[in-house]
């Protein structure tokens, strides 16, 4: 993550740019471990948010940047919220429960 700083400071001077506002998957996965879904102590628990793919957490950044109204500005807050709620209703679809079924399936046959 080092050199993620390192570039965009560089990348910045470079361009006469400021960069407002960087979420890395790490930092949403960091935020989200204390969300219902994916807090052990919650009826709600689904599943830890380390066990979701980085696929999927990266594509749920892509949907809260796609989505997102930034005309009103926009808080980490409101990036998480989107993000969780997009991770949850993956979560829940058959499509993703039936690949985490065939992984298992892998692992178990290895």
């Amino acid at each position: 993550m080092a050199d993620m700083w390192r570039d965009l400071d560089r990348w910045e001077k470079d361009n006469h740019a400021v960069v407002f506002m960087v979420v890395s998957t790490e930092e949403v996965r960091e935020a989200l471990s204390y969300y219902n879904a994916f807090d052990k102590d919650c009826e709600e628990y689904v599943c830890s948010i380390d066990d979701v793919s980085e696929t999927v957490v990266h594509e749920a950044l892509l949907d809260a940047y796609n989505t997102l109204n930034f005309d009103y500005g926009l808080s980490y807050e409101d990036i998480n919220e989107s993000c969780y709620d997009y991770i949850v209703e993956k979560l829940n679809t058959d499509e993703y429960k039936q690949m985490e079924l065939d992984l298992q399936g892998e692992t178990n046959a290895s």
